[in-house]
């Protein structure tokens, strides 16, 4: 219906445009060829016969003029029509005008959004980067082992350990949980969990600083003498510069021991090699 209006509103102003356009051209070329014709009438106290001259490009005006007071009832009934037509056209091209306002303004929406989306991903990538970049990263080095047999058929079993700060800024909070325990070698199965025997560190680990920490724990030699491995465990836990928790598990076996074995009861500082195991070996 629409399209319709739009046609016909379209059709009838070609016509009205024409028609003006043609009246318009017949009165300027009849106007300036000159040409006139006369208008005479006798005098009615001189008996006279007068005559009046006027331009020829002025009967389509009379008579225009004079057809509008004729039709002047009909002309206007047209007009409305024509009125009434150009208005649909009029409202149905505000309507399309205002649809395509609101897509703009959708699609210009949509836009912003995705960009402020953008902006904030890449804003969070860039200080997840950063962070990677400029965190702490504590790294375990175990140092050397102490063994001391008791005559009750314990080893005590002590380890020294260094921690490294490979990161760019300090380490906050540190605090470790060490010790020993019997596992078979290779390792398929997790050590049990340790107790807590936290070591807390009161100063902070800077960056290329590093830090000497020990753990202890009691074995029965029995289950040293089994075929198993001792193995050496732990973890250390402490605050990055961006006040997250962080977390660096460490675990290795030791061997041989027969010089341990073979000593008299006490203390014995013994060079083992330290074998860093495929499990518990992991950092956050």
């Amino acid at each position: 219906m629409a399209r319709g209006a739009r046609m016909l509103s379209s059709f009838w102003r070609r016509v009205l445009f024409g028609s003006l356009s043609f009246f318009l051209i017949v009165f300027i070329v009849s106007w300036e060829s000159g040409s006139t014709g006369e208008v005479c009438s006798v005098n009615e106290k001189t008996h006279h016969q007068e005559c009046t001259k006027y331009n020829l490009a002025v009967v389509p005006l009379a008579y225009a003029l004079a057809a509008l007071r004729e039709n002047g009832e009909a002309i206007i009934a047209l007009f409305t029509v024509i009125l009434g037509i150009s208005t649909i056209g009029l409202w149905n091209a505000t309507n399309r005008l205002w649809e395509a306002g609101e897509r703009q303004m959708r699609l210009t929406r949509g836009m912003a959004l995705n960009q402020q989306a953008q902006t904030r991903e890449s804003n969070r990538i860039a200080a997840d980067t950063a962070e990677r970049q400029l965190r702490a990263y504590l790294h375990v080095s175990p140092t050397n082992f102490r063994f001391n047999r008791a005559d009750n058929g314990l080893m005590i079993c002590k380890g020294t350990y260094d921690i490294k700060n490979l990161g760019q800024t300090p380490a906050y909070a540190v605090r470790t949980d060490v010790g020993f325990a019997m596992g078979e070698f290779p390792l398929s199965d997790d050590l049990p969990i340790l107790e807590p025997n936290a070591v807390v560190f009161q100063q902070a680990i800077g960056p290329g600083q590093t830090l000497e920490g020990t753990g202890e724990s009691r074995v029965q030699e029995i289950k040293l003498r089994s075929g198993g491995r001792l193995y050496f465990y732990g973890v250390v836990r402490y605050r990055d510069a961006f006040d997250a928790e962080r977390e660096t598990y460490f675990c290795g076996s030791l061997s041989p021991f027969d010089s341990v074995f073979g000593a008299p009861n006490g203390i014995k500082t013994v060079q083992t090699a330290f074998k860093w195991s495929e499990r518990h070996n992991s950092a956050t």
